[in-house]
């Protein structure tokens, strides 16, 4: 009864519309009123306690050191080096927007960020040269969502805290998939661009034509520092030399020596607004604060057990649950954030499929993967929301392109979750 009463304060605060963090503390402060099982002291001291982790101090050092890079001219070099690789082909520029989008991914790993950052850039360009602008949003929304799968994740890193498994370990599981979801969109891309025919209007046909054909080895000397970055952050993760908080910490000292002595595009005036907005992208935090002293009543009141043995009652078989954790998970993320959906819904599906023999690190893939899509799909799709901020349209208007692009996704995210392969290969590899 107890348990059913949390859950279900919850769900009714953020169907008022409550924000996530008010709701998750309402509805623990409500159970500790009517119940009184615990005193208020056990809640004020899980919340207190929910950010104390140095893992968790990555994430703020991410979000700062992708506002860094995007100012300090790291983000257009990549770009312009992507030009470089695909060169005048027929869809290119929304294959730019897909490669450099799986770079940045590897730089912030944000969602939002990476459609702000690429699409700012690649969304006014593309339809500059005959790309219509539904497009331009859905493929720039569709390949933001490589930022949580991609390493480092921000994603990865908070069910890496929530559930006590290896950071290190699911950023390594993110590569492959997230690389095949990158190969998907590319082929996606390709498919709807020769159907469409994109062209660029006779008066730009001749400056789209130079914008491609820049050599591969002036480009890449161009583009060298921020080619390294990624470089540096996973190798010195993967190869121990530091945490990947740590790595979060070197990525900010690197995109301000790169901004401020290399590309000398950063400047001071420009640190403050860079702080205060990486300070805002951080407010999620809270969430986590709030969902730990959710977590520990959910746990005494045996919700998680009750909820494993209710899933496993319908069925057994390992693949027939991920399949209906699957759909569970395409349908959150329609719904909710993808952070406050990991947090809560984490642990409890965890506790579900690990009896089955799923493994923590391919469940935790298979989880980011299906809210990574989440961010892609209405009613909220936040990168879509990001993205038609940029294009000003509609966000219904991309709805036609976007379903296509998600075919791609989905089938991508059915091969992770029944070919363990793809996402155990490298921690298995670096154990």
């Amino acid at each position: 009864m107890a348990g059913l009463v949390l859950i279900g304060t919850l769900f009714l605060f953020i169907l008022i519309g409550f924000p996530i963090a008010v709701s998750i503390g309402l509805s623990c402060v409500l159970y500790v009123l009517a119940f009184h099982t615990v005193p208020m002291d056990f809640i004020i001291q899980s919340f207190l306690n929910g950010t104390y982790s140095f893992t968790l101090l990555a994430i703020p050092f991410f979000v700062l050191s992708g506002e860094l890079m995007i100012n300090g001219g790291i983000s257009q070099r990549l770009i312009n080096f992507c030009m470089s690789l695909i060169k005048n082909r027929k869809g290119g520029l929304g294959m730019v927007t897909v490669i450099a989008c799986m770079f940045f991914a590897a730089i912030s790993g944000s969602g939002p960020a990476t459609v702000a950052c690429i699409g700012g850039i690649m969304i006014p360009q593309m339809i500059r040269y005959g790309y219509d602008k539904e497009f331009s949003t859905s493929i720039t929304a569709a390949a933001g969502s490589l930022g949580p799968i991609i390493p480092p994740s921000i994603m990865f890193l908070l069910y890496g805290v929530v559930n006590q498994v290896s950071v290190s370990k699911l950023f390594m599981g993110g590569v492959v998939p997230g690389v095949l979801m990158g190969i998907a969109l590319l082929f996606m891309t390709k498919l709807i661009c020769g159907k469409k025919n994109f062209t660029p209007p006779p008066e730009v046909a001749e400056e789209s034509e130079k914008l491609f054909n820049v050599k591969i080895s002036r480009s890449f000397r161009e583009s060298f520092w921020a080619l390294l970055v990624p470089v540096i952050i996973l190798g010195g993760i993967y190869g121990g030399i530091f945490s990947p908080t740590e790595a979060a910490v070197v990525a900010c000292m690197y995109a301000l020596f790169v901004g401020f002595f290399i590309y000398k595009e950063l400047r001071i005036k420009d640190l403050p607004m860079i702080f205060i907005r990486a300070f805002r992208s951080c407010s999620f935090l809270i969430v986590i604060s709030f969902s730990v002293a959710f977590g520990k009543l959910m746990a005494m009141e045996g919700v998680p057990t009750a909820i494993a043995d209710a899933v496993l009652g319908v069925s057994q078989n390992k693949y027939v649950v991920l399949l209906l954790i699957n759909l569970l998970l395409l349908g959150v993320g329609m719904i909710m954030d993808a952070a406050p959906a990991t947090i809560i819904l984490g642990p409890l599906l965890l506790g579900i499929v690990q009896p089955l023999g799923v493994d923590p690190i391919h469940f935790g893939v298979i989880m980011i993967m299906n809210l990574s899509i989440g961010m892609v799909t209405p009613p909220v799709g936040v990168n879509l929301f990001v993205g038609t901020k940029i294009s000003k349209i509609p966000m219904e208007n991309t709805f036609g392109y976007t379903l296509k692009l998600l075919a791609g996704m989905i089938i991508v995210l059915m091969l992770v979750t029944y070919i363990p392969f793809f996402s155990m290969a490298l921690p298995n590899l670096f154990v």
